[in-house]
């Protein structure tokens, strides 16, 4: 299983904390789900950067919102 926690990183960042049950495949998993995320093309999202567990999320907070 993989368990996901999200913590902002200011007004323009997200980090995700990735963790699963299989600790030697943590690394892949990360990366494996950068690749998704990256694959979904969000809008506003400028970089996604993986290290080990964990997964930085850059976007562009102007782009997220709704247009009046």
């Amino acid at each position: 299983a993989i368990y996901l926690t999200f913590t902002p990183l200011g007004d323009r960042g997200l980090i995700i904390n990735l963790n699963c049950d299989d600790t030697t495949a943590r690394s892949s998993v990360t990366g494996m789900v950068a690749d998704k995320i990256r694959d979904l093309k969000v809008k506003g999202v400028t970089d996604i950067v993986s290290a080990f567990s964990k997964l930085a999320i850059h976007y562009d907070s102007i782009q997220w919102m709704p247009s009046s």
